[in-house]
């Protein structure tokens, strides 16, 4: 007998705060409505697509992820399932645009209001934004990162940004969309806790939704959000500052941008799900910049989906790789083809100081009522490691941690 999909908790547990869009009734109800879909689709459907396979294709075909991907492509129930995935992911996007357009004029108003006259928001209109986060609006997310609305100062996309969080991660992310940002803290606290960084770098920091615990968790550190979009630069700044959060620094630099002349030097340079939207050379790059602002001792850490191993299998690397072909995440599967080990050594890190690991997820305890339940995007996927500094075990519903110790 099936399991029923668990109810993940309502809108009406996001945590609110001054810049958040507002919401009416019909608004909360729709993100409840797509937030739901997206449970159901995981938690009740998947199964069946494997269901599909084991009856249908395996044994027939080669067992490799494009040759399964192929005969898949052709089952009915993975059709179904495909496009009822795809479909919600654009309508979840769709209604975050539309709660953050009708209520944009009070956005970008209380955004300016907050960072008038602030030395924490440092933005570069010079700037040409990467080509593969303009190429492709990631995560079907109308406008991406930097379209604007009206004037240049316009943070519409990032206020969708953040909105749109929730439905997608059905709630797993925190109230705040911070459960990475907590669980990077918890991780290193409990691993190294002795390390007390004076300088914190959060790249790819999107809106801040995971920089600020970091400033939370280490208070007496200096904390820098950077990303290359301006309006999520604006918008995460102001969201910082109506939350309290009044010394965090927010940086607009793409990573491949990162200089120790310009940017200064760091203790711990973290990201999360950051990798995943950008490209073999940005990535390349980015790891042998980040090297070259660590201090000596500083640590580098990474969440993201887990890398493919040896054991992995060609049907998991297939389902898996569904975002690189429908989600607009085109580096996807490319990626998670990477020996990171071989990417950190490659960017100047010792192979004995290279982490690998993984951190359970972390959301405040009482945050959600009782009713409601967590689901995975990716809960097929298991994965063991036991390498040098982070053994652990990924069991798809945490983090899976890659970094390194510069010595």
């Amino acid at each position: 007998m099936t399991k029923p999909a668990p109810l993940p908790p309502t809108f009406d547990k996001a945590q609110l705060h001054g810049v958040l869009p507002a919401m009416d009734h019909d608004s909360v109800a729709r993100m409840n409505f797509t937030s739901s879909i997206s449970a159901f689709v995981n938690a009740v459907l998947s199964p069946g697509v494997k269901l599909a396979y084991e009856k249908n294709v395996k044994g027939a075909v080669a067992e490799r992820a494009p040759a399964i991907r192929d005969a898949m492509c052709r089952q009915p129930f993975y059709q179904t399932w495909a496009a009822l995935r795809r479909n919600n992911q654009e309508t979840a996007k769709q209604i975050a645009l539309d709660i953050a357009l009708r209520g944009r004029d009070a956005i970008n108003a209380r955004t300016a209001e907050l960072n008038a006259g602030k030395n924490t928001l440092s933005l570069d209109a010079s700037l040409t934004p990467p080509a593969y986060l303009t190429q492709v609006e990631n995560h079907c997310a109308p406008g991406g990162y930097f379209a604007t609305f009206g004037d240049d100062d316009d943070v519409t996309v990032a206020a969708a940004y953040e909105v749109g969080l929730w439905p997608v991660g059905m709630g797993s992310l925190g109230p705040a969309g911070e459960g990475g940002g907590r669980a990077a803290v918890k991780w290193l606290r409990e691993r190294f806790p002795d390390f007390k960084p004076k300088r914190i770098l959060d790249l790819g920091a999107g809106c801040g939704s995971n920089t600020l615990p970091l400033a939370e968790g280490f208070p007496d550190a200096e904390v820098t959000a950077m990303d290359a979009s301006g309006p999520l630069m604006r918008y995460g700044h102001a969201r910082a500052q109506a939350m309290g959060y009044t010394g965090v620094r927010f940086v607009q630099a793409a990573i491949e941008a990162l200089d120790p002349e310009i940017h200064g030097t760091f203790d711990w340079v973290h990201t999360t799900m950051v990798w995943h939207e950008t490209s073999t050379t940005a990535l390349r790059e980015g790891l042998r910049r980040i090297h070259a602002v660590l201090t000596p001792g500083g640590i580098t850490t990474h969440f993201e989906q887990p890398n493919f191993t040896p054991e992995t299998k060609p049907f998991d690397q297939f389902l898996r790789d569904w975002d690189a072909w429908y989600n607009n995440e085109p580096f996807w599967t490319k990626l998670h083809r990477m020996d990171m080990t071989e990417e950190l050594a490659a960017a100047g890190f010792a192979r004995e100081k290279v982490i690998d690991g993984s951190a359970p997820p972390l959301i405040p305890p009482g945050s959600y009522p009782a009713w409601s339940g967590l689901t995975s995007r990716h809960e097929h996927e298991v994965r063991t490691v036991t390498k040098a500094v982070g053994p652990g075990s990924y069991d798809g519903k945490g983090w899976y941690v890659f970094g390194a110790i510069k010595t």
